[in-house]
């Protein structure tokens, strides 16, 4: 997640806030089941079947279930770290399936003007702000998850930070 290599590529910034993006979410994924096997192993045994369905669908609904499990906040998918977190979603399953946005839009064009460009759904959403905002938001779910998890499972053994320094990691050599 080194956001310095993207401040120094301000032409291919967007794939270097998109890679940071979706690994923030695959991060999230991986603890999301790694937490839900030490405290839910029985559903977590039949994963693939629980969480195809409404409404724990996905990795969001793992989310939901973990929250529900551990008597959180129902999180809230419309604004604040829960709307964050469906961005991350959204631009994972865009870039894992390739989903293209088309569309037209009529515009005047004054003759010696060149047409403006206009970016994609995506580019608008790979940005460092966005991608700043994913980091927080992934380390601060994750570690709500992990505190009571902590409190309320004791005989699990779940120490620690949720993430530990795995989340500081830089590259430094380019």
């Amino acid at each position: 997640m080194n956001f310095d290599l993207a401040e120094k590529e301000k032409v291919n910034s967007k794939y270097l806030y998109l890679s940071s993006m979706v690994m923030q979410f695959f991060a999230f994924e991986a603890y999301l089941n790694y937490t839900g096997v030490v405290i839910a192993d029985d559903v977590w045994a039949r994963e693939r079947e629980f969480f195809s369905r409404e409404p724990f669908r996905g990795t969001l609904g793992k989310h939901v279930f973990l929250a529900k499990l551990l008597l959180l906040d129902k999180p809230n998918f419309t604004r604040g770290n829960g709307q964050t977190l469906k961005l991350l979603n959204e631009i994972r399953d865009t870039a894992a399936h390739g989903k293209l946005n088309g569309g037209s839009k009529r515009v005047k064009v004054k003759p010696g003007y060149p047409v403006l460009y206009t970016p994609s759904e995506l580019e608008r959403k790979t940005t460092k702000k966005y991608a700043e905002r994913g980091l927080k938001v992934v380390e601060c779910v994750a570690e709500e998850i992990q505190q009571e998890a902590i409190s309320l499972y004791p005989d699990k053994n779940i120490v620690g930070a949720a993430f530990g320094s795995l989340m500081g990691f830089e590259i430094t050599d380019v």
